[in-house]
């Protein structure tokens, strides 16, 4: 759903149900990102936020450690939260390990956390930050991605799921990150 709707129609939208998660178009600008701050986002059970190919040129990345901390004060409450940051433009610039801080006060509340690298290959640092005392009342987790890094996370918790794209894609492994 875009942004601008959302921001039109969100009460209708969270009047829906206490299960409902919305899967956001890619935010366009700042001031978006400001005005959607500023909803009472914990209505919702979930969010899911993506960059894909075709915003790259227009706004490379606009899921970064930047809109995470404008977002995340709204953020406080949702159950579950979906991030899919994609390709990084920037080495060390856009979803950074900085992100997973800005979300230290989301991961009180949230159950389920999923990490769609798919498009990418995240850094050994933005692994690392996926810490349990950040997101430590987690039931469920899942992380997609091409590399061959992510595996390691499996000690973290063992109700959680971790599945890697490529050759094993149907593959399951279990444990993951709480």
């Amino acid at each position: 759903m875009s942004v601008e709707k959302t921001l039109a129609h969100f009460e209708e939208l969270a009047a829906l149900g206490p299960e409902l998660t919305l899967r956001l178009t890619p935010i366009k600008t700042r001031i978006l990102t400001k005005k959607l701050a500023a909803l009472p986002l914990s209505k919702l059970h979930g969010l899911h936020f993506y960059n894909t190919r075709g915003t790259y040129s227009m706004n490379r990345d606009w899921l970064d450690d930047t809109s995470l901390s404008i977002l995340a004060p709204a953020m406080v409450g949702l159950r579950a939260l979906t991030l899919a940051p994609a390709i990084q433009a920037n080495e060390g610039q856009g979803f950074t390990p900085a992100s997973f801080q800005c979300l230290k006060h989301v991961g009180a509340s949230l159950e389920a956390l999923t990490l769609d690298f798919s498009e990418s290959d995240p850094t050994q640092a933005l692994l690392d930050a996926l810490s349990p005392k950040t997101f430590h009342k987690l039931g469920s987790s899942a992380i997609h991605a091409s590399s061959k890094r992510v595996p390691r996370l499996t000690h973290y918790a063992p109700r959680a799921s971790v599945i890697r794209w490529g050759a094993a894609s149907s593959a399951a492994h279990r444990g993951g990150l709480a």
